[in-house]
């Protein structure tokens, strides 16, 4: 049975695509950089190593048909290129990239970094899938420590309304992706069913949590404030306010690819809430 490698495997995204293909019985490899902290079906086989070793790469691809990269910060380029040699070298025949909506385009620093990864994998000459999904429904777990302390969310993203997607459908999608044909030199934009405001979305988690949650929008400065408040450095606060000064400029469109590949509807962003309520209480 061929082999198919998840890189970003211990992800939002990555543990999910894990867990689907190791559920339906392929043989699952995953790259991670601390093996000790990963929690996989005994049947995956767990390959420890960074994208900036080569050695570990060439290992991880060993005996691949097909690999998922999921990659991220200002060394995209570099990583995706770096793992698009070892595939290729590997012969593996098949590449699907999670990237991002609208990458290249509009401003934003994440999108260009996605963009070259894109074409580090073109370059390479690999059969390749882009996965560009728009806002993840799961991002609502940003706003945890300010809803469960005063019962409001911040956000600068005005009264854009966004697409938001399930993490699942992008697995399923990634997992179809992966181990079926047709989906070579396809770019897929992924995007929930429903356009919703983040005020609408914190009124959904209120109604289903049963709590008095409050959107609160701020202008751009505090969010970046927020953002270095929690953690992130200023360069990542940065690129990510030009990512939402852009999705609020042009917001992702809903998109059909997720029904029409899957062949069911996308799911709703009441319904990832009604799986993770628990986390908001």
């Amino acid at each position: 049975m061929s082999i198919i490698l998840v890189t970003g495997a211990r992800g939002n995204v990555g543990g999910r695509v894990v867990a689907s293909l190791a559920k339906t019985g392929h043989r699952v490899r995953a790259l991670v950089r601390e093996p000790q902290k990963s929690k996989f079906d005994p049947s995956v086989e767990v390959v420890e190593g960074t994208y900036d070793d080569p050695t570990a790469l060439r290992r991880a691809m060993a005996g691949v048909s097909a690999a998922m990269f999921i990659t991220a910060g200002p060394e995209i380029a570099r990583h995706d290129g770096a793992l698009a040699g070892a595939a290729r070298e590997a012969g593996a025949s098949r590449v699907v990239k999670l990237s991002i909506y609208a990458a290249g385009v509009g401003g934003s620093e994440i999108r260009a970094w996605h963009k070259a990864g894109e074409d580090q994998i073109i370059a390479a000459g690999l059969p390749w899938t882009f996965l560009r999904p728009g806002p993840f429904a799961s991002n609502a777990l940003r706003w945890l420590p300010s809803l469960r302390g005063v019962g409001k969310a911040y956000g600068a993203f005005g009264e854009a309304a966004l697409p938001v997607i399930h993490p699942d459908d992008i697995a399923d999608v990634a997992v179809a992706a992966l181990t079926s044909s047709g989906h070579e030199s396809k770019i897929y934009d992924l995007t929930g069913p429903v356009a919703l405001t983040a005020a609408q979305q914190v009124a959904i988690l209120s109604d289903i949590v049963g709590k008095p949650f409050t959107y609160i929008n701020v202008d751009d400065d505090a969010a970046v404030r927020g953002m270095i408040d929690a953690g992130m450095s200023k360069p990542a606060a940065t690129a990510m306010l030009h990512l939402v000064q852009a999705v609020r400029a042009a917001p992702p469109r809903v998109s059909d690819v997720v029904p029409r590949l899957l062949g069911r509807p996308a799911r709703t962003f009441r319904q990832w809430v009604e799986a993770n309520k628990e986390a908001f209480r």
